[in-house]
């Protein structure tokens, strides 16, 4: 389990404000309070909901969600038998529901192993809990770390397929 390391994320907050990184604080921005952490203030994932569910103007994620279920099934065309898919970021419950387990059920038939990286050991344990009632048959690997910062671990798996959503690509620098 990765624990929180109160003088790295001080780095990585004092590099946001001097400029010299953008997205070091993506890790941090939707997270759930931890509960060994009394009055842990980390709400990225409640305020993110609210601003899905109650903002007009935000329609990147009902976008997503509506465009992955009309072309998950076009998808399975393309990708061969025996691949790892490796998602960065499967996000919450609600997300993985709306738009991974659609390209999951449509690709189950070419899947090896299913490997979520996530930095929230919550995601992970959640994308797990729905695809042992959804794809019991799947092999699920999830791996908890940073995938920003370890990109590599792609490396280790014979056929690998990154599905790594729009939403999450928007927290990241150009």
């Amino acid at each position: 389990m990765i624990e929180f390391d109160s003088s790295l994320f001080k780095e990585k907050v004092k590099s946001l404000f001097l400029h010299i990184e953008e997205e070091t604080l993506a890790a941090y921005m939707y997270s759930t309070p931890d509960p060994t952490i009394e009055n842990d203030p980390a709400r990225g994932e409640e305020y993110y909901r609210k601003v899905i569910e109650q903002s007009v103007d935000y329609y990147l994620y009902k976008e997503e969600v509506r465009l992955i279920k009309k072309v998950a099934n076009q998808l399975s065309n393309y990708v061969p038998q025996g691949v790892d898919i490796i998602e960065f970021g499967p996000g919450t419950k609600t997300a993985f529901i709306n738009k991974s387990l659609p390209l999951l059920k449509s690709l189950n038939h070419n899947i090896k192993t299913y490997i979520p990286v996530d930095l929230c050991k919550t995601y992970l344990d959640q994308a797990e809990d729905v695809l042992q009632d959804e794809l019991p048959d799947l092999l699920v690997k999830p791996i908890q770390d940073d995938f920003i910062e370890n990109t590599d671990l792609v490396k280790q798996f014979d056929k690998p397929l990154v599905w790594f959503k729009g939403s999450t690509i928007t927290n990241l620098s150009t």
